[in-house]
């Protein structure tokens, strides 16, 4: 693994991130195992390169932890977003059996 490789992967993950906040949910459904598998690529060449000199270069550990922390933040966003899409709809949901209810005489 190489840094070149690392840096490929890193954009990858930001760009299947960004996909995602404009994807509707089959798009979602398709995107989501591309970036679990890139999530794991990543951490697999992290831990390889931790292996080699540059682990002993702090700033590019600090690089390393920095970036992470932003994808992190970046994939928080997008899970945020979509529980309040969720809380939407499963607010709508208990609307429906609340009528539902009442037109049943409950």
């Amino acid at each position: 693994m190489s840094q070149r490789q690392l840096d490929a992967i890193t954009q990858s993950i930001s760009s299947l991130l960004e996909q995602i906040a404009g994807a509707d949910v089959e798009g979602r459904d398709e995107l989501l195992p591309q970036l679990n598998q890139r999530i794991e690529e990543r951490r697999v060449c992290l831990g390889a390169l931790l292996d080699t000199e540059l682990a002993q270069d702090r700033e590019w550990l600090k690089r390393q932890l920095d970036i992470s922390r932003a994808l992190a933040r970046q994939g928080k966003a997008q899970l945020d977003k979509q529980r309040d899409a969720l809380g939407g709809y499963r607010k709508g949901r208990q609307q429906v059996s609340v009528y539902q209810n009442v037109e049943l005489g409950k």
